[in-house]
């Protein structure tokens, strides 16, 4: 199923909330979360660590697929990726995790050649605990043809 259009797959994401979901949109444009409890289900607020990239990422996944606005998402992650650029403060997993995002993006906006060079660009890169990030960029080579 395509990445972008209808009908879609979004990715697999672990949310706040305590549960693993993704997103599959059908011809009618029905949204349907698939998901399972992966820990303490919660209301999904935040508690207040969340900051920087990872609030960010947050923002832009809802943007994304919950309010299917990719553009308003790839906006305010930019912003943060730009900053972060490759040794910021944050966390290497939280880089890597935002510039996968920001590819994806990329391939839903129907912008191929930036998504190809994001993608080149996150060889080397990889930090350990980050296997939906690396099944993703493999989906996401393979759909662009970079296989």
């Amino acid at each position: 199923m395509p990445a972008r259009g209808i009908p879609r797959i979004n990715p697999v994401k672990d949310l706040r909330s305590g549960v693993r979901q993704f997103i599959v949109i059908d011809p009618g444009g029905n949204y349907v979360r698939i998901g399972q409890r992966i820990g303490e289900l919660t209301n999904g607020l935040a508690t207040g660590g969340r900051r920087g990239l990872a609030h960010v990422l947050e923002t832009a996944v809802i943007l994304a697929d919950s309010h299917d606005d990719p553009l308003a998402a790839t906006r305010v992650l930019t912003r943060v990726l730009d900053r972060a650029a490759t040794d910021g403060p944050e966390p290497a997993e939280l880089r890597f995790r935002g510039r996968v995002m920001r590819a994806d993006l990329a391939v839903r906006l129907g912008e191929d050649e930036l998504a190809r060079q994001l993608l080149a660009g996150l060889a080397g890169t990889e930090p350990d605990g980050v296997p939906d990030e690396l099944r993703r960029t493999g989906e996401l080579r393979e759909q662009l043809g970079m296989s």
